[in-house]
């Protein structure tokens, strides 16, 4: 979305624009959509500021619902199990489609912890190359 603006009348003949008058024309161009999304920005803190109230009690309620909703299922899972509907144990390939799930949360726990054991090993390791190993016996200067 280019805005035409005039081209400035330093040119007596129509000629094309110089180079400046195109920098001027393109910084014209860029405040004008700068000015453009400015509104758009101050328009949407506006809509959060007006409705913060109704946006804060719609995800209390979303938290509250689903809340609700897994206690209803615990009640109705403890039902079950009273009225002798044993859960069946899980077989292997269950198994391994729970490790399959999991695999990234305990990467994702244990990655960082990798990382700084890496970094404390190779840290440990460049301050010993360039360090010397003295002896703790202090000289004595002194005759």
């Amino acid at each position: 979305m280019r805005l035409q603006l005039p081209i400035l009348q330093t040119n007596s003949l129509n000629k094309a624009p110089t180079p400046i008058e195109r920098l001027i024309a393109d910084k014209h161009d860029l405040e004008a959509q700068c000015s453009i999304r400015k509104k758009k920005l101050y328009a949407d803190f506006e809509f959060i500021r007006d409705n913060s109230f109704s946006i804060l009690l719609s995800g209390l309620s979303t938290i509250l619902s689903s809340y609700l909703r897994s206690r209803k299922k615990s009640k109705e899972q403890t039902l079950a199990l009273a009225k002798g509907n044993q859960p069946r144990p899980l077989s292997s390939s269950n198994w391994m489609t729970v490790v399959h799930a999991l695999t990234p949360l305990v990467w994702n726990i244990v990655k960082p912890l990798i990382v700084r054991w890496g970094i404390n090993k190779a840290k440990a390791f460049l301050v010993s190359l360039f360090t010397d190993k003295k002896d703790d016996t202090p000289t004595d200067t002194k005759k």
